[in-house]
């Protein structure tokens, strides 16, 4: 008699503690999905960034304006899919509800404290989403219930070539003025050369950086 009432609760005390644990698993994987999508968007080319291709390619605006791409946190981390380098888990931990991730890329300046220039960063704002939503016995006892749990994290980045001569016209101008590239609306003669000490005002920010 004591164990047929009894069983019952504790059961149901077991399964909510399963419950809980394993949301608490999907959680940390839902933490190293967005660092390992912040790794990978992070990821540097120096062809494209930082090289001599790269400066004549978006000087005086002779390329198109620099792009950012990023990749967007997935299953990965949590069901052991694609090329995700990290440890496996268990197929007991796999989120059984629905998971998004997004990824804002974009620019962003630090305006000046002690410093004189503004300095200019690339970013990556990753955000992930998972649900472990209630089964079994618990569902036939609390409903549908789902626990979800999200992370977050923004990236900094150091911005290439072409970052920096969108966002800082002068220096654009200096050093096409260093290299003797002329356009219509530049006069190299009234520009000096890029010195070799940056100036000690600062430059002004292009808009949208």
């Amino acid at each position: 008699m004591e164990t047929a009432l009894i069983l019952p609760l504790f059961l149901l005390v077991l399964y909510g503690v399963i419950w809980i644990i394993r949301a608490g698993v999907v959680n940390e994987r839902v933490q190293i999905a967005v660092r390992y999508s912040g790794l990978v968007s992070n990821e540097v080319s120096p062809y494209v960034q930082y090289s001599m291709y790269a400066l004549y390619n978006n000087l005086e605006g002779i390329g198109s304006p620099p792009t950012f791409s990023c990749g967007a946190p997935t299953t990965d981390a949590l069901e052991n899919n694609g090329q995700f380098p990290g440890p496996l888990t268990s197929s007991f931990w796999f989120p059984s509800g629905v998971t998004t991730g997004t990824c804002t890329p974009g620019e962003t300046s630090l305006q000046p404290g002690v410093a004189i220039q503004p300095e200019i960063f690339t970013h990556t704002l990753s955000q992930i989403t998972s649900a472990t939503p209630i089964q079994g016995v618990l569902s036939s006892a609390l409903g549908s219930v789902s626990q979800s749990v999200s992370a977050a994290q923004n990236y900094l980045d150091a911005p290439g070539l072409g970052t920096v001569l969108t966002c800082l016209p002068e220096v654009d101008d200096a050093v096409s003025a260093s290299l003797q590239r002329t356009k219509p609306s530049l006069n190299v003669n009234s520009i000096a050369p890029l010195a070799d000490v940056l100036p000690r005002s600062a430059f002004a920010l292009a808009g949208g950086c």
